[in-house]
């Protein structure tokens, strides 16, 4: 158990990633070291499909990134950053400030009251706005609805890192975090995780129709 520095239980997963429309897509294709059996994969390529079909439309594809774009700037606006300074990292001007709780701020949202808490760095790619790494800790306990609706333990840490690929695409290498956290039951007492994403690679699609379309009946 965890007072004794034992781990209860580990679980690995192996996925790839696509977007659609700006919208990330994952296929698990191995869990815990071992490759989906058949009806394992048929289930997981049905649930892609139908997200592919889902996100192929833009205009659906746009209101998805426009809730993860507010949902950022919603956390951002919980923060204060300070003690700005410019560097060149990897050939790109970035900006590097400390993150703070902005003690003034009314939170309206979960994400919001989880913000007002964490405290440590973040850099930004000066010329996109792109956030390249964020290291944050909680500096205290949060309990929302006595716990029962979530709850965050002092010490709580997550470090997620972007890299931005050929096209201009800004992608997650790496996300890792540990603590105590609980949000409506998701998170487990006390976890350890670590995400990387490697072999990234860039492909063009097109399509042409060929002969006339037939009515289907």
């Amino acid at each position: 158990d965890l007072g004794k520095g034992k781990v209860k239980k580990d679980e690995t997963e192996v996925k790839e990633q696509f977007y659609v429309n700006g919208v990330e897509i994952d296929r698990t294709l191995a869990k815990d070291g071992k490759d989906l059996n058949s009806g394992e994969t048929k289930k997981e390529d049905d649930r892609v499909m139908k997200k592919t079909l889902k996100y192929s439309d833009q205009a659906t594809a746009k209101k998805e990134t426009d809730k993860q774009n507010r949902q950022m700037q919603e956390i951002l606006a919980a923060m204060i950053l300070t003690n700005g300074h410019r560097e060149q990292l990897d050939g790109r001007s970035a900006l590097f400030y400390d993150i703070v709780p902005n003690p003034k701020f009314q939170a309206k949202n979960l994400n919001q009251r989880f913000a007002q808490v964490m405290q440590g760095k973040i850099s930004l790619d000066e010329q996109t706005g792109e956030p390249i790494d964020v290291n944050i800790k909680s500096t205290q306990d949060l309990k929302i609805a006595g716990g029962m609706l979530a709850n965050l333990h002092k010490g709580f840490w997550i470090h997620i890192h972007d890299h931005p690929q050929p096209d201009g695409v800004w992608l997650t290498d790496l996300a890792e975090g540990s603590g105590d956290a609980r949000a409506a039951l998701f998170f487990h007492p006390y976890f350890r995780f670590k995400e990387t994403t490697g072999d990234c690679h860039l492909y063009s699609a097109t399509a042409n129709q060929v002969g006339q379309a037939k009515l289907a009946k």
